[in-house]
């Protein structure tokens, strides 16, 4: 104990009466145990640290052995690849991938040019001529296996009855096969005449569709940006009529928007077929008291829409509140009530 004997006192201090000796023997024994508690704490957290010391060499010896091991797979790793290298270099590796990307490049634009050529080719439309030729093919079969059915009958009865009118039933049943030939000819001659006017006439309600819901749907969302914002789109069923909003990437059902944005979005659809029309003669847009649902704030908004529209097409409003259309911009008022203006 070197540092104990350092600072322990050359003269201990002596105390000067018995109580005081018998208070300072106390204290001293107070302190004597906590300094032995203290030992055997520092005792108990050396045993735990020399356990934990072992554990670690013993987990330092494993990866000892670990590192080692992968030391020699990685000098070994190394050997093969100056082999590797030595048998085939490595301009002639780059010079392989290079033609490996071209080639896979190449690969690329042809499954593109595939799958362009097979877009092309109506996949729908091949897809519902198989299935139907796939019904006739089953047809076809069913038909054979009654053909067959009857001729091991027929055969049955040569048989049993010999050859007995013969003649006359093979005339008979010639007729009967002609007559079945030609029906069938001429069913199959008027099925492929419906299917191909079919065919004609959904390929050109498709396309009137198209041109009517594309014009519709973009002057729509011009004006339904007015009113709402930016990313305002919409979605038109097969009759032209709204189906739901989409605002902010959040798509709503028409039958579940609010009582004013149905009226909005219903006077936008309306101001929208009349500027569509414009160009070809026109309809003017008759409005009868609307917007009574919508809030001053959207009021504003659409007072542009009716603005931009009656450029375009005559807008005609009949109203009992003027202050409701005050911000459509220039109009004419008329005033149906005699002595007002």
């Amino acid at each position: 104990m070197p540092k104990y004997a350092a600072l322990r006192l050359t003269e201990p201090t002596i105390s000067s009466d018995l109580d005081s000796a018998k208070s300072e023997w106390a204290s001293t024994e107070e302190l004597q145990q906590i300094t032995v508690d203290q030992w055997e704490a520092t005792q108990c957290s050396l045993d735990a640290t020399r356990t934990f010391r072992d554990g670690l060499n013993i987990k330092y010896q494993e990866l000892r052995v670990q590192l080692e091991l992968l030391f020699k797979d990685l000098e070994r790793s190394h050997e093969t690849l100056d082999q590797a290298r030595d048998s085939v270099p490595d301009v002639s590796l780059e010079i392989a991938l290079k033609n490996a990307v071209l080639a896979i490049a190449s690969e690329m634009a042809s499954v593109r040019d595939a799958q362009t050529s097979l877009l092309a080719k109506s996949p729908e439309r091949v897809r519902v001529l198989a299935e139907t030729a796939k019904g006739s093919l089953l047809t076809a079969q069913h038909r054979r296996t009654e053909a067959q059915t009857e001729l091991t009958e027929v055969q049955t009865r040569l048989n049993i009855l010999g050859e007995e009118g013969l003649h006359e039933k093979l005339h008979a049943a010639q007729i009967g096969l002609e007559r079945l030939l030609a029906d069938n000819k001429s069913l199959r001659r008027r099925a492929s005449a419906v299917r191909c006017l079919f065919e004609t006439m959904r390929d050109e309600r498709d396309r009137v569709r198209l041109a009517y819901v594309a014009p519709l749907k973009e002057k729509i969302e011009q004006l339904g940006r007015l009113v709402f914002d930016d990313s305002f789109e919409v979605s038109l069923s097969d009759d032209l009529q709204i189906s739901s909003r989409t605002v902010n990437s959040r798509t709503v059902p028409f039958d579940s928007l609010s009582g004013g944005t149905k009226e909005q979005l219903s006077l936008i659809f309306r101001a929208a077929c009349s500027m569509i029309v414009a160009n070809d003669g026109g309809a003017p847009l008759i409005l009868d008291d609307e917007l009574g649902y919508t809030d001053p704030q959207r009021l504003r908004l659409m007072g542009a829409v009716l603005a931009k529209a009656a450029k375009e097409c005559q807008v005609v409003i009949f109203t009992c509140v003027p202050d409701r259309y005050g911000n459509v911009g220039e109009a004419s008022i008329v005033s149906l009530v005699p002595g007002t203006a």
